[in-house]
Formats: C-alpha cells, structure tokens, sequence
C-alpha cells in the first residue's frame, strides 16, 4: 500500500471480499520496518473476518515522497478470486480510499492414476502401483508442500492396522524404499508423510513426481479399505484423492 497523504495517526481497514473461500481463512500481515518483521493485520470483525485493521503513521508522506507499507497475503490455497480495496481514516474526520486490487487466487494441480473404481488387492499379493503428479500452475513458489498417504479400513471389530500393509516409493538414485505407516492417534487409521521428491520450494511451472505402490499383507483381517493421498503447504491440505479397493484371499 502506498500513501501519498501526510497523515501523523492513522487506520488503515483492509476491505476483502473474496468468490470461492473465506475470507477469514486468509492470513494478512503487514511488515513493521522499524521492527523488521511481519506483524498480522487484527480483525476489525472477528466474525466474518473480511476487514482486517491496522494502525499507520505517514507524517512525511506526500505526492512527491510517497510512503509504502508491505502488504502480504497468505493461505491463498483455495481457488477462487480476491478483492482488497484499503481505506484510511486520519482520525481527523478525513478518510481515503484506495482503487480496489483484484486477484485470481490458485493452487497447485494434482492429479493421481491409475486407479480403477473397483480396485482389488489380495492378501500377501502383488503390490499396486500409482503416481501422484503435482504441478505448479501458480505464480508463486511453495517452500512448504509435501505429500502424505493415509489409509484405513474397518469391518466390524476388526481394523486395518499399519502391520497390514507395505508401503513403498521410488526414489530417484536409491530406487524402492519403505515408508513406516505409523497408526492415527485417535481413529484405527494410518498415514505417513512421503519423501521429498523435488527441490523447495517448488517454483512455478516445477512439477513434483511421486511414484508409489503398497500391497496388502496376509495379516490383514478386513475386506474393504480405502487409501488416499493427501497434498499440503504447511497446515493447509490443498488436495486429497481416495482411493477405495477390497481385499480378497488367493
């Protein structure tokens, strides 16, 4: 934001509208020269989280030596689009307005295949093979993306636990590796968090590979299960596929 406005104290109100998520999902932050750090814009209305506030001094601003505030915008993981449109009040009766900024907000594509809708693996058998493919179609690199894969499965009294199955994927330059399948804390679920498989941060247009298979083990007692995938940028899940599939004796 840029003001070219000498303004002693000030409020700046960041107005947000936004198509296809919430706004109160969106982190705003403003970088405090003084302290030289990133400092998070406060809710001017914690319900609805679409006006953010902060306070400003610009007393030697004017139109020849304007005065600029970073601005950033976080969690944009969700696709949809985003209006911010700042205003200023000086506290003097005076408030001005900036022209309305408008953005597409993306995320990463992911896709995986193959996996057939009727899926079937047999205890102690062959292992599937599947790929799951991310690509960054964004403007912005990703320096916290990684992939997970859970699992689960529960019929009757008897659960899906993580003996049960043998996960594995490819590495470039040391081939098949095992990945450990650790049980969820709170429900008979499992999961574990893949190997990296591309330089961080992915930068725009970088595509990250992630060649996976896993077999059902003779010690599994359900009949039906289901896989999936799960892609992330730090706490935020941007993409999850299942991937159901029976399991049946030899």
């Amino acid at each position: 934001m840029t003001l070219r406005t000498p303004i002693a104290q000030g409020t700046v109100t960041l107005h947000i509208a936004t198509s296809g998520f919430d706004p109160a999902s969106l982190g705003v932050q403003r970088y405090d020269t003084s302290l030289r750090r990133w400092i998070d814009a406060d809710s001017a209305d914690p319900g609805s989280g679409a006006d953010r506030t902060f306070p400003l001094s610009g007393g030697g601003a004017s139109s020849g030596h304007p005065v600029s505030v970073p601005l950033r915008i976080k969690d944009l993981d969700r696709p949809g689009h985003l209006t911010v449109t700042a205003t200023v009040d000086d506290r003097h009766g005076h408030t001005y307005r900036a022209v309305p900024q408008s953005t597409v907000a993306d995320r990463p594509t992911s896709a995986v295949g193959p996996w057939p809708h009727n899926a079937a693996l047999v205890r102690g058998g062959k292992a599937k093979e599947l790929t799951l493919t991310v690509r960054n179609t964004t403007g912005r690199a990703y320096p916290s993306l990684y992939a997970s894969f859970i699992a689960d499965g529960e019929n009757g009294h008897r659960v899906l636990k993580p003996k049960d199955l043998t996960l594995q994927q490819y590495v470039h330059g040391r081939g098949w590796e095992r990945i450990a399948l650790k049980a969820g804390s709170c429900d008979p679920g499992m999961g574990s968090r893949l190997f990296p498989v591309a330089d961080s941060p992915l930068r725009p247009g970088a595509t990250a590979v992630y060649r996976l298979r896993f077999a059902v083990n003779s010690s599994a007692a359900v009949s039906t299960a289901q896989a999936g995938v799960v892609v992330a940028t730090g706490n935020t899940d941007i993409f999850f596929q299942q991937l159901p599939f029976t399991i049946r004796n030899r």
